[in-house]
């Protein structure tokens, strides 16, 4: 009787937070609550993502023995010579953001290797249907899979009672930032409000900041599926900016106010809107930010993740036996 397959998650060993690495120890989570084998296959000896409370097994590689069994889950960052890794063994590529998709490949589209055409690359694993899009039309004999994702409920949770506080992530387009806030404090828009960075924070330590502040301000871009204006709508925030293209599909007017990317003035514009209305229009803002909690609490709900989780590796599964 062949052995069960089991699926190696190849993670890289990042020592500062980054939304991806979550969604690799989330998968591989549910996966082991639904007696599917699965591991984190690190570098370092005793690595493992420190940034958010996980309990999820992992091995470096110098303690790793493959196995005939086993299917490689590689990110897409890896670039054209992911293919290359533990030989014609077979592997998924998982594609958290599409738009990484040719990292690292020649800038002129000069031959050469890619991943995605190799024999023994058996399929992909999106988180948006902006990638699943992407990579279909790029690869059309190459098997893509989307996934859901979720926000953890337990932390990411809706709050009334916020602070007259705005808060950003800097990691994407800092720049854009920078002239948005600038504009409004040279008009004198963020008297009375605080501006708080996250930045290198424990998940725990995003959680209660977006808890306490009333607008998300998502400058990402490009996106596979941002997570960040998702766990703010979830905690209450009224979100502006960038859908980053992969959050299009949540980031709709009903419950946010989406900026085209790069639109500085429209950006400032609609945050000076919020600020400068807010103490007049508290009710109807209160509407909007109930509205898109619910609304993402609903469709991105860990029982939705795991259903979609489970069935897509099953099916990528049988598809290799």
């Amino acid at each position: 009787m062949p052995r069960a397959r089991r699926l190696v998650f190849i993670c890289p060993d990042l020592p500062f937070p980054v939304g991806g690495t979550k969604v690799l120890y989330r998968h591989i989570d549910i996966l082991r609550d639904a007696n599917i084998d699965a591991i984190a296959l690190h570098t370092a000896r005793g690595f493992r993502y420190r940034w958010f409370d996980n309990s999820t097994p992992t091995i470096s590689r110098f303690e790793f023995r493959k196995r005939d069994s086993d299917i490689f889950v590689i990110p897409e960052v890896f670039g054209p010579k992911l293919a290359n890794l533990y030989g014609n063994a077979p592997k998924v590529i998982f594609n958290q953001n599409s738009y990484y998709t040719f990292w690292h490949y020649p800038p002129d589209g000069s031959p050469g290797p890619c991943a995605y055409t190799d024999p023994s690359v058996v399929g992909a694993v999106v988180v948006s249907q902006d990638s699943k899009h992407y990579l279909e039309s790029v690869f059309p004999q190459l098997p893509v899979a989307r996934v859901t994702l979720s926000v953890n409920p337990h932390i990411f949770m809706f709050s009334k009672r916020k602070e007259r506080q705005i808060a950003f992530m800097p990691r994407k387009n800092e720049r854009d930032a920078q002239q948005v806030l600038n504009i409004l404090r040279h008009k004198g828009v963020l008297r009375g409000w605080k501006v708080a960075t996250i930045d290198q924070m424990t998940e725990k330590e995003v959680a209660a900041t977006m808890r306490k502040s009333l607008v998300f301000l998502s400058f990402g871009h490009p996106e596979g599926f941002p997570l960040p204006p998702l766990e703010a709508m979830a905690s209450g925030c009224l979100c502006v900016g960038y859908h980053g293209n992969g959050g299009r599909e949540y980031f709709k007017r009903r419950y946010a106010y989406p900026v085209e990317v790069g639109d500085i003035q429209t950006f400032a514009w609609s945050l000076e809107r919020i600020l400068t209305k807010y103490s007049s229009r508290q009710a109807h803002y209160e509407r909007i930010r109930r509205r898109a909690a619910k609304y993402i609490s609903e469709t991105f709900s860990p029982a939705n993740e795991r259903k979609s989780v489970v069935a897509t590796w099953r099916q990528i599964i049988s598809r290799v036996q």
